[in-house]
């Protein structure tokens, strides 16, 4: 199954703008393609599933990059927020084989297939935390490098996530999750 998911999220950042930065559907068949994919779940936002078949497809092209593995993760953690309101909550594995299923000739057979995988809620909760403190990093790290200072505030804020987070460490499981941390 390859590397944990938290190993990549300090680059979420990155893939998140590649993302956003993908074109809108021009033909509509990227449309067409998700209302056939989406037959079955009762709550997909369409949306973000062209946005996801569109990533499915960048990465596709950047398939010996370095940032291929993490861009896979993001898209895991991605297409569990596609169907998290589903019965069979953050079930991306399938949703994935759906959309390559139902585009045959599209992707590659197996683009992504080692690295996407189903994830818990606990696990999406870590993810989102590790996101949270990564961004405010980010951010004081930016506005320090822009201003040449460091907002002491922000920074406040990010140390009592960090902490507070390091707490659930104590009483959970999830090992990978504290590792990163």
């Amino acid at each position: 199954m390859g590397d944990s998911i938290y190993n990549y999220v300090y680059q979420f950042n990155i893939f998140e703008s590649d993302y956003e930065a993908l074109p809108p559907d021009s033909d509509g068949a990227s449309i067409y393609s998700c209302s056939s994919t989406a037959n079955g779940y009762s709550n997909i936002d369409k949306t973000k599933c062209i946005y996801s078949m569109k990533y499915l497809k960048h990465l596709e092209g950047r398939n010996t990059n370095n940032n291929f593995v993490g861009g896979c993760k993001y898209l895991n953690y991605k297409l569990c927020d596609i169907v998290k309101d589903e019965m069979f909550k953050y079930d991306s594995l399938t949703l994935l084989k759906k959309m390559k299923t139902e585009n045959e000739g599209y992707f590659d057979n197996d683009i992504c297939d080692d690295n996407i995988q189903n994830l818990s809620e606990e696990i999406i909760n870590n993810v989102k935390k590790l996101i949270n403190l990564y961004d405010n990093f980010h951010n004081i790290k930016s506005d320090s490098i822009s201003n040449g200072n460091i907002n002491c505030g922000m920074a406040k804020a990010c140390a009592y996530s960090y902490m507070s987070y390091g707490e659930t460490c104590k009483s959970q499981k999830d090992h990978e999750f504290c590792n990163e941390l």
